[in-house]
């Protein structure tokens, strides 16, 4: 489905049938719910058509790790023999660098952070490495935001697209305080966990 199949799909569900009748306002509210909604399905599992893998470079001297920018989450990191960097919590990496400043031929922790000016993911590694080398990133690919109508959620299968029309309209409903809202909330939880008990292989069984 394309954003402008979703936002009728959704005025559909909320009985708003004639889009050239539909307000500004609701307009404007829709398209906001429909991208959050996407935003809220891809975070709700770690969806197996949002994984990916990435060449992750290490670099002699320094413990910065820069992810691509449709990084969204990082699932696995290992090094260029198959080893894992093992994730840490921030405060037990600030803990190991600033007590043991060790340098080693490829680094065996990680952490994540931010951007301050990006969405982009970025990270820091430990020990720092004294030699350059190439390892591996498993992560989960960010879905752009929707603005035009022929815009879709990109990496989203389109028999899934319907959720992000449930999740938007239960949003709205929400938004409004329709007496209905709490039932729309249900019904699109319901889809949402039925979809996150196929495993890959029913997916691939069913697209045979």
């Amino acid at each position: 489905m394309t954003f402008g199949e979703m936002k009728q799909a959704v005025y559909d569900l909320l009985g708003l049938t004639n889009p050239s009748n539909v307000a500004s306002d609701t307009v404007t509210m829709v398209e906001r719910f429909i991208n959050q909604a996407k935003d809220e399905f891809v975070t709700s599992a770690n969806w197996w058509f949002l994984e990916s893998s990435a060449d992750l470079p290490f670099t002699s001297g320094s413990n910065a790790l820069a992810f691509g920018t449709d990084v969204s989450r990082v699932l696995e990191i290992t090094k260029a023999d198959g080893a894992p960097v093992r994730r840490v919590h921030r405060d037990d990496f600030e803990a190991l660098f600033r007590n043991n400043t060790a340098v080693e031929s490829a680094p065996r922790y990680f952490r994540i952070e931010g951007t301050e000016t990006t969405a982009a993911l970025k990270g820091r590694v430990w020990p720092t490495p004294n030699a350059t080398s190439t390892g591996e990133v498993r992560y989960i690919k960010r879905v752009p935001d929707m603005t035009t109508t022929a815009d879709v959620p990109y990496h989203i299968p389109p028999e899934h697209h319907q959720v992000l029309v449930k999740i938007a309209a239960a949003r709205y409903r929400e938004w409004e305080g329709h007496p209905s809202a709490q039932g729309a909330a249900t019904d699109a939880e319901r889809t949402i966990a039925k979809l996150r008990g196929q495993t890959l292989e029913d997916a691939l069984t069913d697209g045979a």
